[in-house]
């Protein structure tokens, strides 16, 4: 109400409000920054540390839980935080991450904070780009193809040229030789200083022109002499102690013992004549010779990282023609 000498004072004015309650303290979560991006670096290597500060920026004790990597690619990065506990309104902790690429091309991750903030959890994207730990190539004068005759030998004259930084071995194994070919690589090739390593890889392929020599298999008669000594020798005996008894009888002993001896002797003799002394001829079956075609060599490589992980790397791939 106001008072003053105006006609028809005083005058009344009609206030009216609303009372609020203060919105209680809470934590908040201020991020910098908010994403990581790692320089291009080599397959196998490990890059620099990077460091995102993260800062309760709220007026109310922050609590994190957990400080988490994941996604498609958790291996390729690493590293370490104080994150973990409560603090207070405008204390910061950090988290440092490093970028170790097991696999060549666009790797990207994500780090999860979690905490009692409104807007729980945070997520902070990371993404860093690989070279190849090594490329593959033809060395100086060679190829990765071939084309040989039967029964003779492919070489391919390659070479291994390590990415920026990347130095180790580098084990090989060879496969997909067609039927009667063999491949041969080297046990591993050693890398370092950026410096080409080359190396040979062989297919040695089956033919010939000629087949085996027949092989000559010696079957050996039975000793004919021996078998009609040992039978003359008992019907010797048998005459001796019956000639008295029954001289008929003895006579037809002695014809039966000298026909058993000349059969005996007969069917071992047959035994052994087919082959006689020289022997009868055996043909072996034919060699295996590689057949005609296109084949694809593959030779797979297997190496580690810097952290002792192994790479993810594309076999190497070679064509050979047989005519």
């Amino acid at each position: 109400m106001t008072a003053d000498n105006a006609p028809g004072g005083p005058q009344v004015v009609q206030l009216s409000g609303m009372g609020a309650t203060p919105a209680p303290p809470e934590p908040a979560v201020t991020i910098v920054p908010g994403s990581l991006s790692f320089p291009t670096i080599s397959q196998g290597t490990t890059s620099g540390s990077l460091t995102v500060m993260v800062t309760n920026s709220g007026n109310a004790a922050l609590h994190i839980t957990s400080v988490a990597v994941g996604g498609n690619n958790p291996k390729d990065f690493s590293g370490g935080n104080n994150c973990a506990g409560a603090f207070a309104a405008s204390a910061s902790c950090t988290i440092n991450v490093s970028f170790a690429p097991l696999a060549a091309g666009l790797r990207s991750e994500t780090i999860t904070l979690t905490d009692d903030a409104p807007d729980s959890p945070q997520i902070i994207n990371i993404s860093g780009n690989a070279n190849p730990a090594f490329i593959v190539g033809p060395a100086p004068g060679g190829s990765t193809s071939a084309t040989v005759t039967a029964g003779r030998m492919a070489q391919y004259l390659l070479q291994l040229t390590p990415g920026a930084g990347y130095s180790g071995n580098v084990a090989l194994v060879c496969s997909g030789a067609p039927m009667g070919a063999t491949c041969q690589v080297p046990a591993s090739v050693t890398l370092a200083n950026g410096v080409p390593s080359p190396f040979t890889a062989s297919v040695s392929t089956s033919g010939g022109a000629t087949l085996p020599p027949l092989i000559r298999v010696r079957f050996e008669p039975f000793d004919g002499v021996r078998i009609l000594v040992l039978g003359a020798f008992l019907l010797m005996l048998v005459v001796h102690r019956w000639r008295d008894e029954n001289r008929s009888c003895v006579r037809r002993m002695a014809l039966c013992g000298v026909l058993v001896v000349m059969v005996t002797y007969a069917a071992a003799s047959l035994g052994g004549c087919s082959g006689g002394s020289s022997g009868a001829a055996v043909t072996p079956p034919p060699p295996v010779i590689t057949p005609a075609g296109t084949s694809t060599i593959v030779i797979t490589p297997t190496a580690m990282s810097a952290t002792g992980q192994p790479l993810q790397l594309q076999p190497i791939q070679l064509t050979l023609t047989v005519n």
